[in-house]
């Protein structure tokens, strides 16, 4: 399926996943788990780089349960580009975050984020992470 660019349902869909996106990394900024759980499906999962395996929505909310609430980013993470595309009942979140690592470095991570319409509402259904070398 083409993704539905024309429609006013399609614009207004696409505007609510970017402000979701924007509600998700303003939580990871600030370290506020309960915004995150809030978008995240039941049934999400994500790879974990290096790890080999996937995480679900219940291993990250005892992730947040076992680690006190970190202090905020001296610098916080950005969006350098976020693009939306709408697909009927499913977005695609693509972009690049940029942030600062704890020596001061700019770091960056490509991301692609997927979320469902459920029940009216949208939810994250899975996300993939990358970083991207230091040029």
């Amino acid at each position: 399926m083409l993704p539905d660019t024309d429609s006013t349902a399609a614009v207004r869909d696409q505007a609510t996943v970017v402000r979701l996106e924007h509600e998700w990394l303003d939580a990871q900024n600030s370290g506020d788990a309960a915004t995150i759980l809030r978008l995240l499906a039941d049934d999400f999962e994500r790879p974990v780089p290096g790890a080999g395996r996937f995480v679900n929505r219940s291993d990250i909310a005892a992730f947040y349960r076992s680690h006190p609430r970190p202090a905020p980013a001296r610098t916080p993470s950005r969006f350098e580009t976020l693009a939306v595309r709408v697909y009927g009942d499913v977005a695609l979140a693509r972009g690049v975050v940029a942030g600062t690592d704890s020596a001061g470095q700019t770091v960056r991570t490509l991301f692609v984020d997927v979320f469902a319409r459920r029940k009216g509402r949208w939810l994250a259904i899975s996300a993939q992470e990358y970083p991207v070398a230091a040029r």
